[in-house]
């Protein structure tokens, strides 16, 4: 299990005293910063990562890397770099409002026709990455943040990009079964990855729980890698056959078999919405 965060209210990171913790993610934490002008968010590598002086390093700079990239369905990042006492991190904007995994397991349901619009914001998000040749690296329902104005954000943008593979700690963190199963095997995130874990949102959304779950990292990986979720038709009896196959197709194990890009994936979400057929998968 993953070392807890020690307590660093009232402490300094890149400057800014610490006001609480606000959210664990599968590899750091964010805290609540003051600021003179506007409150931050501080996201700080986890403290049993933190040692590793090249980990730091690759995880700063993807923060950094992707901070080039505005967009409205982007969480802001302002900075991003390495403390001396504090390890990598990167100071955000703060999102009044909570994360697509506190949204659902508080029960919230989610009809398929609402779902198609988180999806065009998730996909709005990653083609802006993609475009300028970055990609997310790390997107699960932690990461996704619906705003008071039930508008979405994508958080951690970047974080994980510059490694070549991950870390056997990052692989034991709680996002684990939204992680493609080429990266679990070794394989650094990509595109496709940000395909995959786009779907995987999608399945948590209309499933109301995670797609492989359970409580050890381990099976769930393996589930991951070997096994298809259960049939969102099992999970609830009001599921579209479409938006079963649409989600199949950005999950597939074999990246070759998934969407050959966000914009593929965008302009099928809407054949669908406009009662269109989705089109054949490239090659």
């Amino acid at each position: 299990m993953a070392a807890e965060m020690s307590d660093l209210v009232g402490q300094r990171v890149a400057g800014y005293p610490i006001e609480k913790l606000m959210g664990k993610g599968s590899y750091s934490h964010a805290y609540r910063a003051t600021s003179s002008s506007t409150p931050l968010a501080v996201k700080l590598l986890r403290e049993d990562l933190r040692a590793d002086a090249a980990l730091n390093g690759a995880i700063s700079s993807g923060w950094d890397a992707a901070r080039a990239v505005t967009h409205a369905n982007l969480v802001m990042t302002f900075s991003a770099g390495v403390d001396p006492a504090h390890g990598a991190y990167a100071l955000e904007e703060i999102v009044e409002g909570k994360s697509l995994r506190q949204f659902i397991l508080e029960g919230s349901k989610v009809a398929w026709r609402d779902c198609t619009i988180l999806a065009e914001q998730i996909f709005a998000a990653l083609q802006s990455l993609h475009a300028a040749g970055k990609c997310h690296g790390d997107i699960w329902p932690s990461n996704v943040l619906i705003t008071q104005d039930q508008d979405l954000k994508l958080e951690g943008a970047g974080g994980l990009t510059m490694l070549d593979r991950l870390p056997a700690e990052v692989l034991h963190g709680p996002g684990i079964g939204y992680l493609a199963p080429e990266v679990i095997q070794g394989s650094a995130p990509g595109a496709a990855t940000d395909i995959y874990g786009a779907g995987a949102c999608l399945y948590f959304i209309m499933a109301g729980r995670d797609p492989f779950p359970g409580d050890k990292t381990d099976a769930i990986a393996q589930a991951a890698m070997e096994r298809k979720p259960s049939a969102l038709s099992a999970c609830r009896d009001d599921v579209p056959p479409e938006a079963e196959e649409f989600i199949s197709r950005l999950m597939a194990k074999d990246p070759t078999q998934r969407y050959a890009s966000i914009a593929a994936a965008a302009a099928d979400l809407a054949n669908l919405k406009n009662g269109k057929g989705m089109a054949p998968l490239a090659g």
